[in-house]
């Protein structure tokens, strides 16, 4: 009965004999196990601190189930369980050698890493305290690598490993190599592959019963990190089992590409595909890894690519072995891996692209189809499956990198499957009603010890349930809506889920976080939802709202406004972020709901959010407003201005922050070194050479819809510095730079590659870095659409700039952009701005000469700012040399005949003492058509004036 769990038990509990304390502790396991009230008066009557004094081997494996019973609870329990010492408790139950209290330990930790991860992932809080496992790695080690370990054994291992792996949480990596060991073994001891090193140097092999786990714990860890993911890749065990196996003599990893099905001595175990070369332009649209992905030129070449593919193959023939739920975890590591390789290069050679090419086609004949069949199957599962909260997110990891895969995944009628599942997560959730006590419960305030209170009762499990399958199936919109295809959109909107994404913008209100979902009967779709699925939601609504139809029909009649307006209101940061991401869409002056956001008072959300501390919220709010400015009022383009401050506009565009003087250069370049010995033992700065700028990279939940954005896709991105011969002038355009060489790529070591990676990784700094450089062009963007108007608001705006700003001042400032970095006097080659930020500078200035006359004259009268353009006319981007031209378009412009003389003429007359009319008579027989023609409208101006 529930009164048998008092003070005064527990008490007894405490002061009796070895052989009374035995028999009582297993009348209180088989009183509380499956009675959540009895649990909780048990922990708040004192018994987890009677628990952990208990020694005796026979009464201690008790203690160690009665602890795990108490974990398995819930969320709530996480915090007395880990203020009274329980996970040191158990661990220390791992080192005996009693295998009885050793499997009770290991379930019991598992059930507290459990709940630890429910409350982690569900929770509103912004963080919870982290695991004591002190030891933790040297003891999985142990007992994973054990001879005759059991599935089961292992399988609760690799759950503990799975649950611990949360995303931003510290993780021993030890513990993925000791997986990797594992599923290699398990490859060699199923005759997948035939391997040829000794048999004393192989990891003891698994029992295939437990692979799956194995699978499972390997894609919790490697998520959301590509140092993880490439630690994974580039792991001893599997770059042996790669280069040992029976084909014959030297690296023939290029055998088990997808042209030849993964090869293994004996046959294939995939099918091999007829893949034709690449050599067309038009597959850089098809795979923006060509141009648009901004990724990091770490250093690999293409042996590096067949190994990684070869990697792929190995995982996607598991995915083929298995169904159901293991299926699922198999392609969730697959697509994993895939969007690693997918990030480690922004202007990838020849051969990586017919790699990458390769790759990504035997992704959509053989792993798409799995991914939608499972979104298929798990609609017909039972309420609680766990296939039915991964088979969308699986899909969503799969497609959403790739333009290819998320056509392939329509065709196979993926968005009708995940529509359908979005519905029904929203369906009424019935809730388990707690049970009834004829007693009070004991409130938390009459509670003294840390160990006797509850923590925060959080969610019923179905209902967490549901918001797993909710999270997953928007994840899965938003995947396949990603690219700018309407006609997936329109597939979407025809499905009828535009309102199921709109109600999950609405975040729970706080009395069902403590507790207050239990209560009701029922829990239905206007309740609210978890912050992950709010995210989840965000990040569909600002994929459906890159359509103009869409903006003007669905999404206006879902009342999208409001619900954002709230969101970016909201205390969680991460939720104002996203909220403002998708207003990066919905502010562009084709969106109706424009002006709904504007009546809400969005305008001063982001001048408040712009000039805040959070650098990611204040490059997505100036995103935002550039939007908004362009074409807008004159009276609301000033009202930004004077809400943002004239101060706070130079110094964003200028970069000189507080936080970053002491590392900014201004003009978009950093100096930040991380030095390390590269392959030939030199002292090498991994990021960045001395001096060194850095392009700005958009975050990759963030998509600038604005059309001239588009010209990114024409930029140079090879990583290197780049040379214009004829000038002698070098533009440094990569971001991630490890050393200055002219030769081609050499095979670099492992332990070079990860250790970038992990940097990459690990250097808040550097992240902030780039934070700023973003928020330098986009603040120069938003000067730009300031000023851009007809004719009389041109002019008008135009003088405001220069009274508020200064107009010296300014003209200074665009100078500074476009003259070498001004941190490296004596540095040979000369550097000079990222792309980017020398593209944005040059618009900026174009758009002042588009003004009226006396405005023209000013800014030629300002002889650095003419003398900076000079070099930038050899820019090897087109777009920069395109910008270049418009400069001297719109000077030279004559706007009537009052102006062809003397205005024009002189104006032409200080053009050509500055040299630009040479610079701009080379450019007439310049390679790139665009550019071509717009120099002959510029020489016949010159010539005219």
């Amino acid at each position: 009965m529930v009164q048998a769990i008092t003070p005064e038990a527990i008490q007894a509990l405490r002061q009796s004999t070895a052989q009374e304390q035995l028999a009582l502790l297993k009348d209180l396991k088989n009183s509380i196990v499956g009675h959540d009230q009895r649990k909780e008066l048990a922990v708040r009557h004192g018994v987890l601190d009677v628990l952990l004094g208990i020694r005796s081997p026979e009464a201690r494996i008790q203690a160690t189930q009665i602890l795990g019973s108490l974990a398995n609870a819930g969320a709530e329990y996480v915090e007395p369980l880990l203020a009274a010492g329980v996970a040191e408790y158990l661990l220390e139950g791992l080192g005996g050698r009693d295998e009885r209290l050793v499997t009770a330990s290991l379930q019991a930790l598992r059930s507290l890493a459990a709940s630890w991860n429910l409350a982690a992932t569900t929770s509103n809080a912004t963080a919870i305290a982290p695991l004591p496992f002190h030891n933790w790695t040297n003891t999985f080690v142990a007992l994973a690598q054990a001879p005759g370990v059991t599935a089961r054994r292992l399988t609760v291992l690799c759950d503990i490993a799975a649950f611990t792996a949360v995303e931003g949480s510290p993780f021993d990596t030890i513990i993925l190599d000791t997986l990797a060991g594992l599923l290699t073994a398990h490859a060699v001891a199923s005759s997948q592959f035939e391997d040829r090193s000794p048999k004393s140097a192989r990891h003891v092999a698994p029992p295939p019963a437990a692979v799956p786990s194995i699978l499972h714990a390997i894609g919790s860890i490697i998520k959301g990190s590509n140092y993880r993911t490439w630690r994974f890749i580039l792991s001893q065990p599997i770059e042996e089992l790669f280069t040992r196996i029976a084909l014959g003599d030297g690296d023939l990893r290029y055998m088990m590409s997808p042209k030849y099905g993964l090869l293994n001595g004996e046959g294939s175990l995939l099918p091999p595909l007829h893949i034709p070369p690449y050599k067309n332009v038009s597959y850089a649209s098809s795979f923006p890894i060509a141009t648009v992905d901004r990724g990091h030129d770490i250093g690999l070449i293409g042996s590096d690519l067949d190994h990684a593919n070869a990697v792929v193959g190995w995982l996607l023939h598991f995915a083929r072995s298995y169904d159901g739920e293991d299926r699922c975890t198999a392609l969730k590591v697959v697509a994993l891996v895939h969007d690693a390789l997918r990030a480690t290069t922004r202007s990838p050679p020849l051969e990586v692209l017919q790699r990458t090419h390769d790759r990504v086609r035997q992704l959509n004949y053989l792993a798409v189809p799995l991914a939608v069949r499972l979104v298929e199957d798990s609609s017909l599962r039972p309420e609680g499956d766990k296939l039915r909260e991964e088979a969308c997110a699986a899909l969503a990891l799969l497609v959403r990198s790739e333009r290819d895969l998320q056509a392939g995944a329509v065709e196979a009628k993926a968005i009708k499957h995940v529509c359908m599942s979005l519905k029904r997560s929203f369906d009424p959730i019935t809730l388990s009603k707690p049970m009834w006590s004829p007693r009070r419960i004991i409130s938390d305030e009459d509670v003294g010890s840390a160990s006797c209170r509850l923590g925060r009762r959080g969610l019923p499990r179905e209902v967490v349930h549901a918001m797993r399958w909710r999270k997953g199936a928007l994840d899965a919109i938003a995947a396949l809506t990603h690219q700018k295809d309407d006609l997936h959109r329109k597939a979407v909107v025809d499905a009828g889920v535009v309102g199921c994404a709109i109600e999950g913008l609405r975040p729970f209100e706080e009395r069902f976080l403590e507790g207050g979902a239990g209560r009701k009967g029922t829990l239905g779709s206007n309740d609210g939802n978890t912050i992950p699925v709010v995210l989840a939601a965000c990040n569909a609504a600002r994929s459906m709202s890159r359509s103009v139809g869409l903006l003007r029909t669905s999404l206006l009649d879902a009342s999208l406004a409001k619900p954002i307006i709230t969101l970016m209101k909201h205390p969680n940061h991460n939720v104002k972020l996203a909220a403002t991401d998708v207003c990066i869409n919905l502010l562009n002056e084709f969106s109706p709901t424009k002006r709904d956001l504007m009546a809400e008072g969005v305008v001063s959300i982001l001048c408040e959010q712009a000039r805040g501390d959070k650098l990611e919220l204040r490059r997505s709010s100036i995103w935002a407003l550039k939007h908004l400015l362009n074409t807008s009022p004159r009276e609301l383009r000033i009202q930004v201005l004077d809400e943002l401050t004239p101060e706070f506009l130079m110094s964003a565009m200028t970069g000189h922050s507080s936080d970053i003087a002491s590392s900014s250069n201004g003009n978009g370049g950093v100096n930040i070194r991380l030095s390390s010995a590269n392959a030939a033992g030199e002292q090498v700065d991994l990021l960045n050479p001395s001096s060194m700028d850095v392009d700005p990279t958009p975050s990759h939940h963030l998509d600038d819809d604005e059309e001239d954005e588009d010209d990114d896709d024409e930029e140079d991105e090879d990583g290197e510095i780049l040379l214009d011969e004829p000038s002698q002038t070098h533009y440094q355009t990569s971001q991630l730079r490890s050393t200055l060489q002219s030769s081609p790529a050499q095979k670099q070591s492992t332990a070079i590659i990860l250790q970038r990676y992990h940097q990459l990784e690990a250097d808040d700094h550097f992240k902030s870095i780039q934070l700023h450089t973003d928020i330098q062009e986009h603040s120069l963007d938003l000067l730009r659409n300031f000023i851009y108007a007809d004719a009389e608001d041109c002019v008008a705006l135009t003088t405001h700039i220069y009274t508020t700003l200064g107009s010296i001042r300014l003209l200074d400032f665009l100078a500074s952009k476009l003259s070498p970095l001004s941190s490296a006097p004596q540095r040979t080659p000369t550097l000079y701005a990222s792309t980017p930020i020398l593209h944005s500078t040059l618009r900026v200035i174009s758009h002042l000469c588009a003004s009226s006359p006396p405005h023209k004259l000013t800014l030629l009268a300002h002889t650095p700012l003419l003398h900076s353009l000079l070099p930038h006319f050899s820019h090897p981007t087109p777009s920069i040399r395109l910008a270049c031209l418009d400069v001297i378009v719109n000077l030279t412009w004559v706007e009537d005949e009052r102006d062809r003389s003397p205005g024009a003429r002189e104006r032409v007359r200080l053009l050509r003492e500055a040299g630009l009319e040479e610079k701009v008579r080379g450019l007439v027989g310049d390679s790139d058509a665009g550019v071509r023609e717009r120099a002959k409208v510029a020489v016949r101006q010159v010539e005219g004036g």
